[in-house]
């Protein structure tokens, strides 16, 4: 068995972005420390650090989801546990107008890891996201 593959979307002009990532489960292998965005592919060079400015999950009743920035030893962005609800966190307002790593080593890019995954179990995620 085999982790969904996910429908993804990066859109960046200048400095920000947004990145969009879909999967539908069809058995209950969880996925650990799967990319949303990648720091490193991001254009014009862009590829110091990443800002989280927004981010926006609706999963279904049982799957749960942590985001990270991937560090030595992962950095806390988000959870969200399973439930129909959408739900939105927003950093904007936070001093630096978002959520950077400032956990050392590794990539900075921002990662997902699901557990309770199960047949028909569906994430949506859209990350509104500043790189410098």
């Amino acid at each position: 068995m085999a982790a969904p593959t996910p429908v993804t979307y990066t859109r960046q002009v200048g400095h920000g972005g947004v990145s969009l990532w879909q999967a539908t489960w069809t058995d209950s292998t969880n996925i650990t420390d799967s990319v949303i965005v990648d720091l490193s592919a991001l254009a014009s060079g862009y590829v110091n650090s990443l800002k989280i400015c927004k981010i926006t999950c609706v999963n279904t009743a049982n799957i749960d989801l942590l985001l990270e920035f991937d560090a030595t030893a992962d950095q806390l962005v988000a959870f969200k546990p399973g439930g129909t609800n959408a739900m939105t966190y927003d950093f904007t307002q936070t001093p630096d107008g978002g959520l950077v790593k400032t956990a050392s080593g590794a990539t900075g890019d921002l990662v997902l890891t699901t557990t309770n995954a199960a047949n028909g179990e569906e994430v949506f995620l859209v990350i509104e996201w500043w790189a410098d």
